[in-house]
């Protein structure tokens, strides 16, 4: 099931768009959510990374595990322009309504003035930089992740836009938010991100332009096999069955750019991949 994650009745009675309000989720439930900026300013609580949070949204992360926690945070418009900076705090370094001086981890560099190749951004092993930002000049959109215990509690704060069509930061018209998909080794993996990481299915290219291959990796037998791909708005866009390891799309037979979901099922039935595609 995909959908959206801002302001419901069962998440937070106010816009967490301040500490106080922060939407209280555990590590695991980031997976497969997404996510938009809340409307209006907060008051201005963090001071850290070179920079300074604009219009943000407060996440309060139990841990599920014991380990390495980190994120991949994937703007859903892929344009170079299309900023989000984050920060991370232990919940025990600071009382909400007082300025948060020194987060544990954060970046703020602008994937354009940086030169990457996309606009993503997180906490992964790749690197060892506990902060980057906030020009990024040689910067990497990521930094190191977390050691971290189960039932520790953590503030992540997002800064961006409630839209990516804002002239005066320069940021593009298109699908505006995040998603954010939990990395390490503390995260509790389900059925469907165990067979997944058994068998590294993978999709490229990524983001797409004309066609992309899901690759079934060292799956010996994947006839039957049924491939999904779902639009945000869940409705399903393309259907087919695999009778071989690698499966080539046709990106034009989606209709439209944007933010897709390739899902792959086995024959019987059982969810054994969730990955998201752009497609340009």
């Amino acid at each position: 099931m995909f959908f959206f994650l801002c302001i419901s009745n069962n998440i937070a009675q106010e816009e967490p768009n301040d500490c106080v309000n922060a939407i209280s989720i555990n590590s695991n439930e980031l997976s497969g959510q997404t996510f938009t900026m809340p409307g209006g300013f907060g008051i201005q609580e963090i001071s850290g990374c070179g920079s300074i949070e604009h219009w943000s949204l407060w996440l309060k992360v139990t841990m599920t595990g014991t380990g390495t926690f980190g994120f991949d945070l994937i703007p859903l418009n892929p344009e170079l322009g299309v900023d989000y900076d984050f920060w991370v705090f232990n919940a025990n370094d600071g009382v909400c309504g007082e300025i948060w001086w020194d987060p544990i981890r954060c970046n703020t560099i602008n994937a354009m003035e940086a030169g990457l190749e996309n606009n993503h951004t997180g906490i992964n092993g790749s690197t060892t930089a506990t902060a980057q930002g906030p020009y990024g000049n040689g910067d990497s959109g990521y930094v190191y992740w977390l050691n971290v215990q189960a039932g520790e509690v953590y503030y992540i704060v997002i800064d961006g836009t409630p839209y990516d069509g804002d002239v005066g930061t320069g940021r593009m018209d298109g699908p505006s938010g995040f998603t954010m998909e939990p990395l390490g080794s503390s995260v509790t993996l389900g059925v469907e991100d165990q067979l997944l990481a058994e068998h590294s299915i993978t999709i490229y290219p990524n983001p797409a332009k004309g066609a992309f291959t899901i690759d079934c990796g060292t799956i010996a037998n994947v006839n039957g096999w049924s491939v999904e791909v779902v639009n945000m708005l869940g409705q399903i866009v393309y259907k087919n069955v695999m009778d071989s390891q690698q499966l080539t799309v046709t990106a034009t037979q989606l209709n439209t750019q944007g933010m897709y979901f390739v899902k792959v099922s086995d024959q019987f039935n059982n969810v054994v991949s969730v990955k998201r595609l752009v497609v340009k």
